[in-house]
């Protein structure tokens, strides 16, 4: 199985955003931590996922999740 971290908005309105991990820069140079679904992380466990320091998985403004991609 594979699986990555994804994120909306509260109200759903700005799609979602995919945890690209922690060394992704953006053409700027400034590091960019969500971007589309081409350029996310994956990983091999919901675990492994779950691990990532870098995702507030409780902010209040998104749904974050570690989504399973075969279910």
């Amino acid at each position: 199985m594979v699986w990555h971290i994804r994120r909306t908005t509260q109200n759903e309105t700005s799609g979602y955003q995919y945890y690209q991990g922690e060394n992704q820069k953006s053409p700027n140079g400034d590091i960019e931590y969500w971007g589309n679904y081409g350029t996310r992380a994956t990983y091999s466990s919901q675990a492994k996922a779950k691990a990532v320091t870098n995702v507030n998985w409780s902010a209040p403004e998104y749904t974050t999740k570690a989504i399973n991609e075969n279910a």
